[in-house]
């Protein structure tokens, strides 16, 4: 289960606004709501994606995407 409250957290601190990530992760913004209120899971590519803009470190990646 994706830790959507840290990950939202992390986007506004990389001053990428959702709308961006949702081009560069080639979804709609729709979709990409979706999967930050937990409806649906991200695929690996996103997540890597994800990591890749947002520079997210190894433990990050774990507290984000793979919660508890």
């Amino acid at each position: 289960m994706t830790n959507t409250v840290l990950l939202n957290e992390k986007i506004r601190n990389a001053n990428c606004t959702k709308g961006t990530l949702a081009t560069t992760l080639k979804l709609s913004r729709g979709g990409l709501w979706k999967k930050l209120s937990g409806q649906t899971e991200f695929t690996v590519a996103e997540m890597t994606v994800i990591s890749d803009v947002l520079g997210l470190s190894d433990r990050e990646k774990i507290n984000i995407f793979f919660a508890q």
